[in-house]
């Protein structure tokens, strides 16, 4: 296939794992949504799209993903159920009174399950977002996110910041994630290694402030996304290596190829680490990543 029949092109710092991982979740997306996408790196600045349908755009992705339903798989009635708790116990406490130990026994128990639950991406994409949970993906490692976090609802907070892009400059729009349910800013995954410092850059962690970060939206969630399929394992000292490849390929063989088994289509390597965010290392953040040079033939 001739990297001339490209038709969407984005722009990428191949040397900032979160958009690496951003174009490999644009191309998870596309080929859900117009199947058979080819995607790859035409530059060390430049990643492209090639789909059968030549209407498609990154414009037509970022709507179809904005309407989109993204679901928790906790039952409906459990999350009703715990949000009259956490109410109910939040008006005794103003109260000087608590909840019952039957009750507060029951809220950990559902607050629980809504932490470490999962979710769905509805129609056009069906896509199953539960990588932190897979044993081979080794999640421990990748997570950002702190173990008390309840990441759908982090997730859907990232989807409803999510603007339409019509240009190929996706990664450089930036907003502040806010709660849906009381607009409450809240800290990025920090997946953008480009954007989000660290406690240790700043002198301090700005979210315990209550001071509200922007981010690159669309990194963020496209990198939680890619993450499903293009996870990578750390090496002994704790750094990972992606491979940059230069040939058009499915998300399928794509994923094969950025942990290295498809050497010959490798035009360059990034390796990183992650940061801690705070002085408990509960937060992290991708760190940018050192590149090797780029191989054209």
């Amino acid at each position: 296939m001739s990297h001339a029949k490209a038709n969407i092109t984005v722009n990428v710092d191949v040397t900032n794992p979160g958009q690496f991982f951003a174009c490999c979740g644009l191309l998870e997306l596309a080929d859900r949504l117009w199947p058979g996408a080819d995607g790859w790196f035409e530059a060390i600045d430049k990643f492209v799209l090639w789909t059968e349908d030549r209407a498609a755009s990154v414009e037509l992705l970022c709507k179809n993903v904005i309407d989109s339903a993204l679901t928790p798989l906790l039952p409906t009635d459990d999350l009703k159920q715990l949000d009259e708790l956490n109410k109910r116990k939040s008006d005794l406490k103003q109260r000087k009174k608590s909840l019952s130990m039957i009750d507060e026994k029951e809220r950990k128990r559902l607050n629980s399950k809504r932490i470490v639950s999962v979710f769905h991406l509805k129609s056009p994409f069906k896509l199953r977002v539960d990588w932190w949970l897979v044993e081979n993906c080794d999640a421990d490692h990748l997570k950002t996110w702190a173990g008390q976090q309840a990441i759908t609802g982090l997730a859907d907070a990232i989807k409803a910041a999510l603007p339409v892009v019509s240009g190929n400059a996706i990664f450089e729009i930036e907003k502040v994630v806010r709660r849906q349910s009381n607009g409450e800013a809240v800290a990025p995954l920090s997946f953008d290694a480009g954007r989000v410092g660290t406690a240790q850059d700043f002198g301090y962690s700005p979210d315990k402030i209550g001071q509200a970060i922007t981010c690159s939206v669309w990194v963020e969630f496209l990198t939680l996304i890619a993450l499903q399929r293009f996870a990578l394992k750390p090496d002994s000292n704790g750094f990972f290596t992606y491979r940059v490849w230069n040939e058009p390929l499915p998300a399928s063989v794509a994923a094969i190829a950025v942990q290295g088994h498809l050497r010959q289509l490798t035009a360059c390597a990034g390796r990183f680490r992650l940061a801690g965010r705070d002085s408990g290392n509960r937060y992290k953040a991708f760190q940018q990543a050192n590149l090797t040079e780029w191989r054209t033939t």
